[in-house]
């Protein structure tokens, strides 16, 4: 067994943060939420500067603190639909592919069933 081995013998897993570290979705979170801040009359400036990192029910209710619980679903929904669906800006981060195929040929997990992300399953895995 060499060093490396045995250092990694150590791991269960490895957890990322998603956007970032495996992908770049900066141009399709931030078209989304400017659509979104278009459409609430916020300005757009301001929503960018707070959604990035944060679950999209926090910024729709920073931006909206006496939304109705049955709005806030609708437009999370919304968001995370958006989300899910506009991959063509989406593109890996730098040293992300190559990353994982570093973990697989080491034996260590990193996949879907191992996911901890604020985001619903469907976007990363998309992503």
């Amino acid at each position: 067994m060499t060093r490396t081995d045995q250092q990694l013998a150590d791991f269960q897993a490895v957890l990322f943060d998603m956007d970032g570290t495996l992908v770049d979705s900066t141009v399709a979170v931030e078209s989304i939420w400017s659509a979104w801040a278009e459409r609430n009359s916020i300005p757009t400036a301001d929503v960018l500067a707070w959604c990035h990192g944060r679950n999209v029910a926090a910024t729709i209710t920073h931006f909206l603190p006496h939304i109705a619980p049955e709005t806030l679903q609708s437009m999370v929904s919304a968001q995370l639909d958006q989300e899910c669906t506009q991959l063509a800006s989406v593109k890996p981060a730098a040293g992300g592919l190559e990353l994982l195929i570093w973990l697989d040929a080491h034996h260590i997990p990193w996949g879907r069933r191992h996911q901890r992300a604020a985001a619903t399953r469907a976007r990363p895995t998309r992503r």
